[in-house]
């Protein structure tokens, strides 16, 4: 009986041992868990700030920028080394490139056309010109106020150009996966193939890699020089002939002014190359000093020439091939093989050899945790100003779709830790 008893306590005493090593295991468990809560919490502020050293590191590098022309050559092309390079701050790390804005897509000067070479739907392209257009009217595949006034939380459209790309998602047919989904997503609407008959196969890139908002550039040419104002000088045949061009190309100027565009111009006057050349470095066609939307000759991408129409993969090729040493003004379109008054017409209009806006894109990274910011810069009188700052979501892959290198090529020691 007494070893019986002796076996009833013993068995006891087991019991409760192990509910408490259960205990204590879950609250060892628990511990562990809010710890490593908490150091992903502190992980996730380290490589905030690691990011924001990067976009005030860039900044540093726009201080110097010739806006009248911008190249692959100058120093805010070099540094961050295009994303390559590491900088470490001990306990946190960041990464950043530099990006014209001019070498993107803008959306809001964008054409039909061009919306559909990037791939958008005939609902999405045409929700995005009546989210835009003053005009009650809609397009065929479009939306009015009456699509967004049935919503549960009802609102009307903007009826001016966005102001920053996060407004897509308000548009008729746009969600997250339109800008940010993976590419070639079955859904049709995320991945960006290239246009029917291009050569460069299908496109990689997210369709937010590819485009940006209301990109400038001075309105003179690559030397700084002023643009000529070509609907303003046209009473004087002398002005126009000061530029160089002839007396009977400045006679038809003044004929059939006023001028709206290079494509009306070169439609209506045949030209050869050299006073081609001298209108488009020299005239403009408005006295404003500012010009939007146009695309910078030096930085353009591959994948963004091939989405303009009319551009053929021989006119790519050249724009490509000059990069490396620069176009130095407009005029040098006149020069390419094969380009004649009617290519000019088609094309010129896209161009430009300078810019005044940049995209800075850095990514920090803690541990565990990593932040992708992007800042859209503006450079007024020599001065870079932040304009707007996007933090991405999580799910973002900022290496592969800033077409990034996955692991940097070199890293560089940074003095300090972030907090």
């Amino acid at each position: 009986m007494r070893y019986r008893n002796r076996g009833a306590v013993l068995l006891q005493v087991l019991i409760v041992v192990t509910a408490l090593v259960a205990i204590v295991a879950v609250v060892a468990a628990n511990h562990r868990q809010t710890s490593n809560i908490l150091i992903g919490k502190m992980q996730l502020m380290r490589a905030e700030a690691a990011s924001r050293a990067g976009i005030s590191q860039a900044l540093a590098s726009l201080t110097t920028v010739n806006t009248n022309l911008v190249t692959m050559n100058d120093d805010w092309y070099l540094a961050g080394q295009q994303g390559d390079e590491q900088f470490d701050l001990g306990n946190a790390t960041f990464r950043f490139q530099i990006i014209d804005a001019g070498s993107l897509i803008d959306i809001n000067t964008s054409t039909s056309d061009i919306l559909l070479n990037l791939s958008l739907t005939s609902e999405q392209s045409d929700s995005l010109l009546d989210w835009k257009d003053p005009a009650t009217s809609t397009r065929p595949n479009g939306a009015d106020n009456s699509v967004y006034t049935q919503l549960t939380s009802p609102y009307q459209k903007s009826s001016r150009p966005l102001r920053t790309l996060s407004e897509l998602m308000l548009i008729n047919g746009w969600t997250p996966s339109t800008l940010y989904g993976a590419p070639n997503d079955a859904t049709g609407s995320a991945g960006v193939a290239s246009p029917q008959g291009n050569t460069a196969g299908t496109r990689t890139l997210p369709l937010r890699s590819l485009i940006t908002l209301d990109p400038g550039s001075s309105n003179t040419q690559g030397n700084g020089n002023q643009r000529v104002n070509v609907n303003q000088q046209i009473t004087n045949i002398n002005g126009l002939t000061q530029l160089g061009l002839d007396r009977g190309t400045a006679t038809n100027l003044q004929r059939n002014a006023p001028w709206e565009n290079f494509r009306t111009l070169f439609q209506q006057n045949a030209l050869g190359t050299s006073q081609a050349n001298i209108i488009l470095n020299s005239v403009g066609f408005t006295a404003d000093t500012r010009l939007t939307g146009k695309i910078n000759l030096n930085t353009a991408q591959q994948g963004v020439l091939e989405l303009l129409p009319d551009m053929t993969a021989e006119l790519v090729s050249e724009i490509l091939s000059r990069q490396s040493s620069g176009i130095s003004n407009l005029g040098d379109l006149a020069t390419f093989p094969n380009v004649t008054n009617g290519v000019l017409s088609q094309i010129a209009d896209y161009f430009t050899v300078g810019s005044d806006t940049f995209i800075i894109r850095a990514l920090g990274t803690a541990g565990q945790q990593s932040v992708a910011i992007e800042a859209t810069v503006r450079i007024t009188n020599g001065t870079p100003q932040i304009v707007n700052l996007e933090r991405f979501p999580a799910s973002y892959s900022a290496p592969e779709w800033w077409q990034w290198t996955s692991e940097p090529t070199v890293t560089t020691q940074v003095l300090g830790q972030t907090p």
